[in-house]
């Protein structure tokens, strides 16, 4: 099995790429084919009902002047980035909107990784004492991605207990009064995974799940394919090799008791789980080349979800224990509480997820026989990877697949610390350089389990 950990740069690079070729406009994929994904609709899951908070900040829609800068963070970017990438894209939209030049300061970490962790100590301390920057553009990395040079985790390494912190301002103004977000296009199940008793303190920005592509010229039936993580692991007729094990962290769907931060699911099922996974993958080692061999996408976005339609695909979501797709969430907006310009963090994000900015045409204006482009490159700057909470990019084929996609998510979650714990029981062999025996995977089950055990009572 080769399981080689990629290191990437937040797809900010790729990403721009992307639109360079492209020029400002959207993807239009090919509509000669709209693909399919197998299975019912699961039942939504239970779901934790919170009320409109009775009071939070008003949104007026504009941007309010201030001798002070709005102070923005951007995880995943160190300092040096912050000051190479064109950031004045996004701050030239800003400005272009509101009317009035606007005072914008980037904060990006060092390169240096000592020193990077030392500002993230820092940073953190600051926002618990009522401190640091007015607004976070957070990421969430997938546990197999590492972000420059592998010198910092996120900056918040877990979300969920975050947003319970009360660090956050309520962003229901911004949601109710949105001037440029379309607020009723937003993905629902993933909106409301952003939301406390406080409301809604967490924007979530963009998310992802694990599933599989296949050309269905190889599958023997494409109308009977596996719709439970049981039956996928248990099917011979496909050649998965190493996908169920680096979806292994969807499976569990939650992980964890929202009021006593119990783990969710036993030792025994989370053995039972990694063991079918390294079943598969020795079934896959066994198997002749070809037939119906997928590609794991385990960060699924709409670049992938446009191109994959040139070839004749069939989707397969690496179903969770429910019968479902786990949904996470991979970046998110959170407004600081003490900030002093709660109106301009607000108006930077309804910017930030408009449709103009999301797809990339941006916002246009005709100055002296010239047409002026405004935002085109502000959502990938911001190294926004992912499906857009507002899936207005995915058009054509590519928005019925992640409507198709969708309509199977019963679990929301944020990428966390917890899942780097799962990213490690799928790396086994290489720590081995060998195929693990029966004893080499309950030991690393046992060992994991007791992680995940800490992390969650943290």
């Amino acid at each position: 099995m080769e399981m080689k950990k990629k290191r990437i740069i937040s797809g900010i690079l790729s990403a721009l790429l992307a639109f360079s070729l492209g020029g400002c406009r959207a993807d239009v994929p090919d509509t000669s084919e709209i693909p399919n994904t197998p299975g019912p609709s699961p039942s939504p899951p239970v779901q934790e009902s919170f009320p409109i908070p009775e009071n939070y900040p008003e949104y007026t829609g504009q941007w309010q002047a201030s001798e002070e800068p709005l102070t923005v963070y951007i995880d995943g970017i160190d300092s040096v980035m912050v000051n190479q990438l064109p950031l004045e894209n996004l701050e030239d939209v800003v400005s272009y909107l509101a009317g009035q030049d606007v005072n914008i300061e980037w904060v990006g970490l060092p390169k240096d990784k000592s020193e990077a962790e030392a500002t993230l100590s820092r940073l953190r301390t600051e926002l618990i004492a009522g401190k640091g920057p007015d607004l976070f553009l957070a990421s969430c990395p997938s546990p197999f991605t590492y972000i420059f040079d592998e010198y910092a985790s996120g900056f918040f390494p877990n979300p969920e207990k975050t947003m319970k912190m009360d660090v956050f301002l309520p962003l229901d103004g911004l949601l109710e009064n949105a001037r440029y977000m379309k607020a009723d296009s937003l993905t629902k199940p993933i909106l409301n995974a952003g939301r406390t008793q406080s409301g809604q303190v967490i924007l979530p920005l963009s998310y992802t799940y694990y599933a599989m592509a296949f050309n269905t010229a190889d599958l023997p039936d494409p109308d009977s394919l596996p719709t439970s993580w049981d039956a996928l692991v248990e099917d011979d007729a496909l050649k998965l090799g190493d996908a169920p094990l680096r979806s292994l962290c969807s499976v569990p769907d939650r992980l964890t008791d929202p009021s006593t931060g119990e783990l969710l699911f036993t030792e025994d099922e989370l053995l039972k789980w990694t063991t079918q996974a390294y079943s598969v993958v020795a079934r896959s080692n066994g198997q002749e080349a070809g037939g119906a061999e997928p590609r794991l996408q385990e960060g699924v976005d709409s670049f992938f979800l446009s191109g994959a339609q040139s070839g004749k695909k069939t989707f397969l979501p690496s179903w969770n224990r429910s019968g479902g797709v786990t949904a996470f969430i991979c970046s998110f907006a959170g407004v600081n509480k003490n900030t002093t310009q709660a109106n301009n963090a607000m108006f930077l994000l309804d910017v930030l997820c408009s449709e103009q900015v999301i797809t990339g045409k941006g916002f246009h204006e005709e100055q002296d026989g010239a047409t002026m482009n405004y935002g085109c490159f502000a959502w990938s700057v911001a190294g926004l990877d992912g499906i857009p909470i507002d899936n207005v990019k995915a058009v054509g084929p590519a928005r019925t697949l992640v409507d198709q996609m969708d309509s199977h998510i019963n679990a929301v979650r944020f990428y966390s610390d917890m899942d780097h714990v799962f990213a490690d029981l799928a790396w086994i062999e290489g720590y081995l350089d060998q195929a693990p025996s029966d004893l080499d995977i309950q030991t690393a089950v046992s060992n994991a389990y007791a992680a995940l055990e800490m992390l969650a009572l943290e």
